[in-house]
């Protein structure tokens, strides 16, 4: 943040916002405070370990900040930070956010998007409106990526809007680096806020130098609600792949990589994009011919199951029910008590299904995983296993005599120690015994085996043989 500080400066000359949230200000608890203006606060969270991130507001003096400690989110791990205003009269949660990079931090990033969708929930039901924005590192558009679909859950369960997915909204991409450009900054709003918005202008043109390689994205909200209709984008559910058969045949595409390339040289290209883009086209046209390419459809919500979101709507009915009944001003406590122990039950319920859908999603990976031979088989088990510590049974009976519980980890190791050494002897056991008597009464059953004269015809005498009680 150091370093664009004039950046800033002259942004906020230029356009004069109301509110910046910032991501990546690389700030750490070392740090000293920066404020690029005068006329804005200055209200961050800054990374304590680590090398860049950190999030942070600066809010003009004009605006009502009624709550810098929202969450107590300066004070813990999450990398996002809330801070109420008031616009308006009406309450605002602002919320700014840095996800790690995309599907490298699966844990971390599933405790964020935790984290946030208990907020959300909470300021919903509190009757304040939320907008939350920052680098999600994921894209929403299919195929999404892992982050992506977080982002996706996020807005369904708290019940909020994408803001880049709205028509009004101008240009698509948040981030660009030379060639390379995707859409990975968000913008996340209450349903209720949709009709005060204004503008979206995503700066994909890079008209505004902020010394990143981020682009700034600009929203307006009008200051009284416009009785409008606002749209949503469409979003492709179809796709392209690649028509690969179990039995492919490989040949006919080497030979057709090998024809083009066969007068292709590097020396042919001065720069390195260039190269890249002419390599590219020809290994793409080679598949095109050889392997060829087919449409799949997919639904954007497909991690969304009926019961989910018969249980969101109930949740939300009854969230409007409890908001309804607070603005009678009606003195009964004990129903307004029972309307939010019902607000709570279900929304404990929608909690405990996406738990378990996460659950089952976990568990799919783990059987379609498993069944990988890669090099990449012995990474996914270590990941499966989870960090190094020890494990140890609570308690076990002795195998050698079931009436004896061992419970400490001394008794349980010579146990089973003495037990499978002892499996390798000879030695006489019950159920050596047993196959012993079995043994002998079979021969005894094969002389009472009769044979016919002329050998057409076997006889044999069947008796049931039990096993005694070995207790």
């Amino acid at each position: 943040m150091t370093s664009s500080k004039i950046a800033l400066r002259k942004y906020i000359n230029q356009v004069k916002p109301h509110i910046l949230a910032l991501t990546e200000t690389k700030l750490n608890r070392d740090s000293k405070s920066v404020n690029p203006h005068h006329e804005y606060r200055w209200i961050g969270k800054n990374r304590n370990k680590g090398a860049g991130g950190g999030v942070g507001f600066l809010i003009h003096k004009d605006i009502q900040v009624t709550n810098e400690h929202l969450f107590e989110s300066e004070g813990d791990s999450f990398e996002r930070l809330w801070v109420q205003i008031l616009i308006g009269g009406s309450k605002h949660a602002l919320g700014v956010t840095y996800f790690p990079n995309d599907g490298l931090e699966k844990e971390k990033t599933d405790s964020l998007n935790t984290e946030l969708l208990s907020n959300c929930i909470s300021l919903e039901s509190s009757g304040v409106e939320i907008l939350l924005v920052g680098d999600f590192n994921g894209r929403v558009t299919l195929p999404s990526s892992y982050n992506g679909k977080k982002v996706l859950e996020l807005a369904k369960y708290a019940d909020l809007i994408i803001g880049n997915q709205l028509d009004l909204c101008k240009g698509t991409y948040t981030w660009s680096r030379r060639s390379q450009r995707s859409m990975i900054d968000y913008v996340l709003l209450s349903q209720s806020l949709r009709p005060t918005v204004k503008s979206i202008d995503i700066d994909d043109e890079g008209l505004f130098d902020l010394n990143t390689d981020h682009n700034l994205i600009n929203l307006t909200l009008h200051k009284h609600a416009p009785v409008t209709s606002v749209q949503k984008k469409q979003i492709t559910t179809s796709r392209e792949i690649w028509n690969i058969k179990t039995d492919q045949a490989w040949d006919g595409y080497r030979k057709i990589i090998e024809s083009e390339f066969a007068d292709w040289s590097v020396k042919d290209y001065t720069d390195c994009n260039s190269l890249w883009e002419s390599w590219k086209k020809k290994v793409k046209d080679a598949a095109l011919i050889s392997i060829g390419s087919k449409t799949v459809k997919n639904s954007p919500h497909e991690y969304i199951n009926p019961e989910l979101d018969s249980l969101i709507k109930d949740r939300k009915a009854a969230n409007r029910l409890h908001k309804k009944w607070l603005k009678t001003g009606n003195s009964d406590t004990d129903i307004g008590l029972a309307l939010w122990e019902d607000y709570l039950q279900k929304k404990h319920a929608v909690s405990r299904l996406v738990q378990k859908l996460d659950m089952e999603q976990k568990i799919k990976t783990v059987v379609n995983n498993a069944a990988k031979k890669s090099r990449s088989t012995k990474i996914f088990w270590k990941h499966l296993k989870g960090r190094k510590r020890q494990l140890s049974p609570s308690y076990i009976f002795d195998p050698q005599n079931q009436d004896n519980k061992l419970s400490t980890s001394g008794e349980i190791e010579n146990a089973l120690k003495d037990y499978w050494k002892e499996l390798g002897n000879e030695k006489a056991t019950q159920n050596d015994q047993f196959r012993q008597n079995v043994q002998e009464k079979v021969n005894q059953y094969e002389k009472e085996i009769h044979v016919s004269k002329d050998m057409t015809k076997i006889e044999i005498n069947l008796v049931t043989v039990e096993k005694a009680s070995t207790r």
